[in-house]
């Protein structure tokens, strides 16, 4: 299922069975409870935004509020961003678990059967996708690489890998798989301090990562202005306009994933993503479309109605896969993962 528009390749939707990952109506309501807590703990500890963090626009309009946030859609590229950013200790600290600070989503990554179910039903597709585009082989780089999913995949397949990461209990955990961590909260200002190791890069991938930094794109180009001409960085990232981005709005009291803060400070557009890229020296090789819109309004709608018939609901879930293939072709998929190279 893959088009091609202007030499780029575009691929459109990702099967998967949402419910072997346990994702049910029970687990939303009591993320979504716990994700509100996170949310009014660093409100006092946030500071307002004026203009767009990637085009620099002030012109804005509200797109919605979740657990007091304000989120706003910039009137010039459509990007979604947060107009509270908590401040950047505050940020380093909700990324830093260890066994006295646990975060709220280690839950969701820790543990051998969460761990072997996510490599089979997420990270090995992205690993197949990456490897069908990048044939060579050399070091690959995962920033803010989590529990080493991806790079435990990409180990397997020939690939040199190494992973940044500062919470120290998913490095543990990546680790205990024979994942190469340095611990770190990577910014733009100590990127400088392993110039060695990017430049050796044949791969950087920021896999769901640039949407919980404050200004993505200086974090981005503080990183792609050290490695090698032809080398590649993979970026998956939330995208805007999907149909989750309306769902968080519709049922903003039952939000843990895509629009919800603390922890997604941006919502990408294609116009912001091309932005962003333009700035960091990078070209767009391939796009893949994918999401989990469709599970996630049947959740949200299974939560919020607590008569609703239960056989019906299970008859329409499982038809998932081919309704998410209709809002993925129609660009209205909740992620894009990118690959790109470095010009």
């Amino acid at each position: 299922m893959e088009e091609k528009n202007k030499n780029i390749i575009r691929k459109f939707s990702k099967p998967i069975d949402m419910r072997m990952l346990n994702r049910t109506p029970d687990w939303r309501l009591g993320y979504a409870i716990e994700q509100k807590s996170l949310a009014e703990k660093y409100f006092q500890f946030t500071n307002s935004i004026q203009s767009c963090p990637i085009c620099e626009s002030t012109e804005k309009k509200i797109f919605t509020h979740i657990y007091q946030y304000p989120y706003y859609e910039c009137v010039s590229c459509s990007h979604i961003y947060c107009g509270l950013l908590p401040d950047y200790n505050k940020i380093i600290e909700l990324y830093n678990s260890n066994d006295n600070n646990k975060n709220i989503q280690d839950k969701e990554y820790i543990g051998e059967e969460i761990f072997t179910n996510r490599i089979k039903n997420i990270s090995l597709p992205k690993l197949y996708y990456i490897n069908e585009q990048i044939t060579e082989r050399g070091l690959w780089v995962d920033i803010g690489c989590g529990v080493g999913e991806i790079l435990y995949c990409a180990k397997q397949s020939g690939w040199d890998v190494l992973g940044f990461e500062s919470d120290k209990l998913e490095s543990s955990f990546a680790k205990s798989k024979g994942i190469e961590i340095i611990e770190d909260f990577l910014n733009e200002n100590n990127a400088i301090n392993y110039s060695d190791i990017f430049s050796k890069a044949k791969v950087i991938s920021f896999i769901n990562i640039l949407e919980h930094i404050p200004n993505p794109g200086n974090f981005l180009s503080s990183i792609t202005n050290l490695i090698k001409d032809e080398s590649y960085v993979v970026i998956e990232v939330p995208r805007h306009p999907s149909l989750s981005s309306l769902n968080c709005s519709a049922f903003p009291e039952l939000v843990c994933r895509h629009i919800y803060p603390p922890d997604h400070l941006h919502i990408f557009t294609e116009k912001s993503l091309e932005i962003m890229l333009n700035n960091a020296g990078l070209e767009i090789q391939s796009v893949w479309y994918f999401g989990q819109d469709f599970y996630d309004l049947m959740n949200c709608i299974m939560t919020n109605e607590k008569n609703i018939n239960i056989e019906l609901a299970d008859k329409i879930i499982s038809l998932t896969n081919k309704f998410q293939e209709i809002i993925d072709r129609e660009m209205l998929s909740d992620a894009m993962l990118v690959i790109t190279k470095k010009i």
